[in-house]
């Protein structure tokens, strides 16, 4: 796969991981990356692996399943625990709010979410988010899926040059 971002840009997603309680991603982040949802380029504590697969596309073999960290996993069909793997249950294939209500109730108090465009066009969709991290590289792909689409009117909070890399952070 591409790579977009340089290493320092990844070493500072990796700090955040380790500044929050839990990190979510969508299915399809499931399935085409098979991401860890670790910190491994910062010293830290990993998040709760949170991951929003509502017709339990993902492989058993997944990452996500490896027992290596606590792991809530919602989707439409399932309840159950095996290992460090939750299986939540929920009511509406996109029920952002019964996710986040239900994180609270486990007292996981802050959330990063990495997963894709639409899980991130979902929460901006339904304005549950504090703030928009954007790391903008030249780099050109033929292919690809676009990103989200950040609101009309949100203005740039902060603006850091990383070497080829500009983070933006966007405040809501």
């Amino acid at each position: 796969p591409l790579q977009i971002s340089n290493q320092y840009s990844q070493m500072y997603a990796h700090k955040w991981r380790s500044e929050e309680a839990a990190i979510l991603v969508g299915s399809q982040t499931v399935i085409n990356d098979d991401p860890q949802l670790s910190v491994r380029n910062w010293q830290g504590r990993n998040p709760v692996r949170v991951v929003l697969d509502p017709h339990e596309k993902a492989k058993n073999t997944s990452n996500i399943f490896d027992n290596t960290a606590p792991t809530l996993y919602y989707n439409l069909n399932t309840t159950s625990c095996a290992g460090q793997t939750e299986k939540i249950r929920i009511p509406v294939a996109s029920d952002l709010n019964f996710i986040l209500q239900d994180l609270y109730k486990r007292n996981i108090q802050s959330l990063i979410v990495e997963g894709g465009c639409r899980l991130h066009q979902l929460f901006i969709d339904q304005n549950l988010y504090d703030e928009i991290r954007v790391f903008k590289n030249t780099k050109k792909s033929e292919s690809g899926i676009a990103a989200a689409n950040i609101p009309a009117g949100i203005g740039i909070f902060e603006k850091k040059q990383l070497f080829d890399d500009e983070l933006r952070i966007f405040l809501n």
